[in-house]
């Protein structure tokens, strides 16, 4: 164990940092639900702020101010509840829309508090990619779009390799498939970037990637249906008949 690890297990502060993180991610995922993204994102900014000190991975800097407020009432929410607006009339292109939900066992399980972390760190990143995704495509705007795609791409190359073994091969892989996915989607419809969307068909077709995925399709029969959307995603990638134009 290195002496990061023993301070912050010393700290019983930790456990409350976490049990914080996700009552802000649960926020989030709400007002995502609501299809306010602007507010979405600020929950899951201040989430990521405090994980900030507990991986050593690094956090971008968001544009959006935390937002902390008291917990307020919902209707119950399923798991599975996909945001509205993601996935547009074109059928034809495949959208993972639904938020990463921090679990309460998760807060419970003993193992290494920076792992933990890291894994945290990575579900709340992918959240708030997901609401400027959203929020590119409701008020139109490029910037956000490409936002979303930075985050996905730090989500997917920065944070999920460092997620436990366990963790990874559960979680991490339907995850970074779910990253590359939405950032081919966002080039090749709204930003009209062939050459980025094939780009990321062949890193979602190369071996071990593909290796990893059926293995967890063969698991997870929901991963598998969604498999079978990213495979029919990255065919209409890579035969790229048309771009989609550019939004302003």
């Amino acid at each position: 164990m290195n002496n990061t690890n023993q301070i912050f297990q010393h700290q019983p502060a930790v456990a409350t940092i976490f049990e914080e993180m996700k009552r802000l991610n649960t926020e989030g995922i709400k007002s995502l639900l609501e299809e306010d993204s602007s507010t979405a994102a600020r929950f899951f900014v201040s989430a990521l702020g405090l994980a900030q000190g507990q991986t050593a991975v690094h956090i971008p800097d968001d544009e959006q101010e935390p937002l902390a407020v008291p917990p307020r009432d919902h209707r119950h929410i399923p798991y599975f509840s996909p945001i509205r607006g993601l996935q547009d009339g074109d059928s034809s292109v495949y959208v993972h829309d639904q938020p990463v939900w921090l679990d309460g066992w998760w807060l419970a399980a003993n193992g290494d508090v920076l792992e933990k972390a890291t894994t945290f760190a990575s579900f709340v990143l992918f959240n708030l990619a997901l609401s400027y995704h959203h929020r590119g495509l409701v008020e139109q705007k490029a910037a956000h779009l490409k936002r979303a795609c930075k985050l996905y791409n730090i989500c997917a190359s920065d944070m999920i390799p460092r997620l436990p073994m366990s963790i990874m091969e559960s979680f991490g892989v339907p995850l970074a498939a779910a990253c590359l996915n939405n950032q081919a989607q966002i080039q090749y419809q709204y930003l009209g970037d062939s050459a980025a969307s094939l780009r990321l068909a062949h890193e979602m077709l190369q071996p071990e990637m593909l290796a990893r995925m059926y293995a967890v399709a063969s698991q997870n029969a929901q991963f598998a249906l969604q498999l079978e959307e990213f495979l029919l995603n990255t065919q209409l990638f890579l035969n790229c008949s048309r771009n989609a134009a550019p939004v302003a």
